[in-house]
């Protein structure tokens, strides 16, 4: 065959045309027309002169006629027919195996270039994809039967977004993994107080499981727990009006902070105390059954006429709260029967309810900053949340994220022995998670981000096609 190529490709050339003739007469002497009738010999009329007769030793060559009528070879035997069609076949495949080694590339070529699915081809940014990414979320929203409820709770508004509050509000359940381990997670009750005599109690219960590295300083289990404003920042202690007493032994407000007492651990009560009745606010605190000395006393007029709610804040732990739900509280409430009263057992209508969420997800706002790195965009954004207290404007962002991994008030960067590009990527983490756990509440937010990858990118417009 490959000594010579010319006869190869002639003889196939000329058996294509006697071979297709070849298996149709085939199929017809296995499968005849029922209605076919053989026409009269008188009317079948030859024309020799035209027809140029195939010799008995040149089978293999076929000529061709006058006017491109070829003459047909006498037919076969089946078996015959039967060992032919393979030769004919592999002669067919060599003449075109030069053909597929060119488009072999082209091929290769288009395979990389197809989708691995078939939605491959549509566009993140078409309109219906957005529709279905938002029905995607309105689908898993956060749910709302609590906003109306009477019963005092943990806010779920008033929440930063590394926790979440579970057993019928609660427990509060921060995120642990990755990054979040060196985090803060604060927020506060429904309902607060602005008179009288009031208490509720907490206890971490159980130390979540952390990854970080042995660089970190400080406790890496630990709460606070205390008092704030409505509109104080989540993280108590650290701004004005908040009062805070941590498991570490320490007594804080406007991050000032002071030693108080003794530590608290797992399982141990601490019950926190209000007293309004005066012209003085005192805040005091006892570990499990034990009083200890008085916290904090103020002016009640340096409030404002604001009232003060529950807050809490913790890092890797999961805890529990008592406004009065309970049957039976963890530990008798101190002082004279009556004299200080579970929060959930005042009326409702000596409480005051803290801001709701919007009512709908179309009613919430993301607003986009745009600007190079030290444009002020982080000063803007918290100037926005000072001045619209009643949006409560949330910031996203990986400066507010490493805001909230100081310890006792002091920024992480003045206090961390590792390397500050693996803590910065670790809260790049951080946001995204926390940009795909936005589209789920009902919040106002200020993206504070330069989007200079793929990913944030992908991220930060979720959250804006979300609210849109």
């Amino acid at each position: 065959m490959k000594r010579q190529p010319m006869l190869v490709k002639l003889q196939l050339r000329l058996l294509k045309p006697q071979q297709k003739l070849l298996k149709h007469q085939k199929q017809l002497l296995k499968h005849p027309p029922a209605e076919v009738t053989e026409a009269p010999p008188a009317e079948v009329t030859e024309a020799p002169a035209e027809v140029t007769e195939i010799p008995a030793g040149d089978l293999e060559q076929t000529s061709e006629g006058v006017n491109g009528v070829t003459e047909p070879e006498p037919m076969e035997s089946e078996e015959t027919v039967k060992e032919a069609e393979p030769a004919v076949k592999e002669e067919e495949n060599t003449s075109t195996a030069a053909a597929g080694e060119q488009t072999k590339s082209v091929d290769a070529g288009e395979k990389r270039k197809r989708s691995r699915s078939p939605e491959g081809d549509r566009r993140r940014d078409s309109p219906s994809h957005k529709r279905e990414r938002r029905d995607v979320s309105q689908s898993s929203m956060e749910c709302r039967d609590w906003v109306e409820s009477e019963d005092v709770q943990l806010d779920r508004y008033n929440c930063d977004l590394n926790l979440e509050v579970i057993h019928n509000g609660y427990t509060i359940k921060p995120q642990s993994f990755g990054g979040f381990g060196y985090m803060w997670g604060g927020l506060r009750a429904n309902y607060g107080v602005t008179d009288g005599k009031v208490a509720f109690q907490m206890k971490a219960v159980k130390n979540l499981r952390i990854q970080i590295g042995e660089e970190s300083y400080g406790a890496n289990h630990v709460s606070r727990v205390g008092w704030s404003v409505d509109c104080a920042d989540f993280q108590l202690g650290e701004y004005p009006k908040s009062w805070g007493y941590g498991g570490t032994a320490k007594f804080s407000t406007n991050s000032k902070f002071s030693d108080f007492n003794v530590k608290y651990y797992n399982t141990d009560v601490v019950t926190c105390y209000l007293d309004m009745t005066g012209d003085n606010v005192i805040m005091s605190f006892a570990k499990n059954d034990q009083p200890m000395a008085k916290a904090a006393e103020f002016p009640k007029s340096d409030l404002d006429g604001e009232a003060l709610f529950p807050a809490i804040a913790t890092k890797n732990q999961l805890v529990e709260v008592n406004f009065g739900q309970l049957e039976k509280p963890w530990v008798p409430l101190l002082g004279d029967e009556g004299e200080y009263t579970f929060i959930g057992k005042v009326p409702v209508e000596e409480r005051v309810r803290a801001a709701k969420p919007p009512l709908s997800k179309e009613e919430c706002e993301v607003l986009l900053l745009i600007g190079l790195p030290g444009a002020g965009k982080s000063h803007w954004a918290v100037r926005t949340q000072r001045e619209l207290p009643e949006k409560r404007y949330y910031v996203l962002g990986t400066n507010n994220i490493i805001d909230r991994m100081k310890v006792e008030g002091v920024p992480r960067k003045n206090n961390y022995a590792g390397r500050w590009d693996v803590l910065f990527d670790q809260a790049n983490d951080c946001l995204r998670k926390m940009l795909e756990t936005a589209t789920r509440r009902y919040k106002n937010y200020i993206l504070d981000q330069v989007c200079v990858s793929s990913q944030s990118n992908y991220s930060s417009s979720s959250l804006v096609n979300s609210a849109e």
